[in-house]
């Protein structure tokens, strides 16, 4: 068996959420989207917001070790609790302990990683969206 750590970065995850929501706002606005609407797809670092954000990644973190069940190592794995979204504030990483078969290839590592990131981050984003009711209002 071989052992592999990731490490997410929680800072660098919502600041993804940050750029792609910000990016998003600006593509709807400037396709004509009035600026009202446009504006409720940006996140901001209000508390409230980020608070929201950390839940969404809290979910989709537990939602990752679901579908990695089968490798996960819950002794060294970052514990998906209740609690998780308001553990974030203060946890720099979520670390995913996998134990793969003897005959994994380490170079996939940074593509699980990769991975890991990206589903993560657009996971928040649709959790984000559905909230801020984006399609409904970008239809009137």
């Amino acid at each position: 068996m071989v052992n592999v750590t990731i490490n997410l970065n929680v800072e660098e995850l919502v600041s993804d959420i940050h750029n792609k929501t910000s990016l998003t706002g600006n593509a709807r606005e400037d396709g004509g989207v009035d600026y009202k609407a446009a504006s409720a797809m940006r996140t901001s670092e209000d508390e409230e917001v980020l608070y929201q954000i950390l839940r969404s990644l809290a979910n989709a973190f537990g939602s990752l070790r679901v579908q990695l069940s089968r490798y996960i190592d819950d002794k060294e794995t970052t514990q998906a609790t209740n609690s998780l979204s308001t553990e974030l504030k203060t946890k720099a990483t979520l670390t995913l302990a996998l134990t793969m078969p003897s005959n994994f290839d380490q170079a996939a590592v940074s593509g699980i990683a990769s991975s890991a990131h990206s589903y993560m981050v657009d996971m928040a984003l649709a959790e984000w969206f559905s909230r801020v009711n984006v399609k409904n209002r970008l239809l009137k």
